[in-house]
């Protein structure tokens, strides 16, 4: 962990400040470039399902001014690493919302052990949540957890499934996602996240449309997908995204009129590990030894349960791909199958010695529970 986030209640910004450490403010100086890189992929390409936070800027230790007037108000920080008080590099960015109350107190009552419940609850700690996407990762189902936690909650096939969203649309929305990273940013796409966050209230949604101007989708409004289906359109719906247990609502999905017309989107973000990849077959290797680095936001290959959604994942990543690539050079029309290919043969050589699930040892293994991998601290 490179940095704690800090986010100011009723302000749509996030601050992300370096620990002590010099290697760390490297990192988030990193995290900086490589976030304006992909910045700049996501304004060429236009993407319609995967969201990135705006970045805004990236202050220095040295700006007298914003020390004095902000930096001094930071709170003090838990981690034992880090030391508020002390300058170093700020980056400063859009704030993604966390899920509202009735997602977060539905998710509790759905995943929590009964007697944890109230405790849960009760912890201000768990307003700020996010949902990691985790396609690559499948725990038995009907288990319910006693060291609950909904920062960072790990949401993982057998959670999407039991709740009822759709995990073809999460798929092509990553694969949307990491397209643009590779072929557009030109990035290895090391351990950035995927998450389901909430959309800002003065996002305006156009009554009777599937997707506004911006790209907010319209989640009551939109069909589910069957299984059997090859295609799902780009406006395809998260899905009846955490549907609530109370009766009067049972039928509508908390992502819609259920909870203050509410709307979800799949954001892209942490960019402090990312490295340039070259366009050749070596770029691909990285860029597939990246993909399972990280946390299991894809899905894998070689899994018989989650075949499918594996195959429907490479295909739309291979569409968009062709897509970016068809405006950035059609020399390298050959490079997303190729990464593809060395994505599989990277799998294949790991499946004797771990679940081809859990991904390498810095991956999250079946039997583990997803962990928070960075502090968010909201502020006034």
């Amino acid at each position: 962990m490179c940095a704690e986030v800090f986010a100011g209640l009723g302000t749509p910004h996030a601050l992300k400040k370096a620990h002590s450490a010099a290697i760390k403010h490297d990192e988030l100086r990193n995290d900086a470039e490589m976030h304006q890189k992909v910045s700049d992929a996501f304004q060429r390409t236009h993407p319609k399902l995967c969201h990135l936070p705006e970045f805004f800027s990236l202050i220095e230790r040295e700006n007298d001014e914003w020390w004095t007037e902000t930096g001094s108000k930071l709170p003090e920080s838990k981690l034992p690493e880090a030391r508020t008080k002390e300058r170093t590099p700020v980056l400063i960015s859009e704030r993604i919302l966390p899920l509202e109350r009735k997602a977060r107190d539905m998710l509790i009552d759905r995943f929590c052990k009964e007697e944890g419940i109230q405790a849960v609850r009760e912890n201000i700690e768990n307003e700020d949540s996010l949902l990691r996407i985790y396609l690559g990762l499948r725990h038995k189902s009907g288990q319910k957890e006693e060291s609950f936690s909904l920062r960072n909650f790990p949401y993982s096939l057998e959670k999407i499934e039991e709740v009822g969203s759709d995990k073809f649309f999460l798929a092509e929305a990553i694969a949307e996602g990491l397209a643009i990273l590779h072929w557009g940013a030109k990035i290895d796409a090391r351990d950035v996240e995927f998450v389901l966050g909430s959309v800002a209230e003065d996002v305006k949604v156009k009554e009777g449309e599937l997707l506004t101007d911006s790209g907010v989708l319209r989640l009551e409004n939109l069909s589910i997908r069957n299984v059997g289906e090859s295609e799902v359109s780009e406006a395809s719906r998260i899905g009846d995204l955490l549907k609530s247990d109370d009766p009067e609502t049972a039928n509508e999905s908390i992502s819609g009129t259920a909870v203050n017309h509410e709307n979800l989107w799949v954001w892209v973000l942490d960019f402090n590990q990312c490295e340039d990849i070259t366009m050749d077959e070596n770029g691909c290797i990285k860029a597939a030894k990246a993909f399972w680095d990280n946390d299991p936001y894809y899905p894998r290959p070689n899994t018989e349960q989650d075949e499918e959604l594996w195959k429907y994942f490479q295909q739309k990543y291979l569409h968009f791909s062709s897509r970016i690539l068809e405006r950035e050079n059609k020399e390298w029309k050959d490079l997303p199958q190729l990464f593809i290919e060395k994505v599989v043969e990277i799998g294949l050589s790991r499946i004797a010695g771990s679940s081809v699930a859990a991904g390498p040892p810095r991956g999250i293994p079946a039997a583990k529970k997803g962990t928070a991998k960075k502090a968010r601290v909201y502020v006034q």
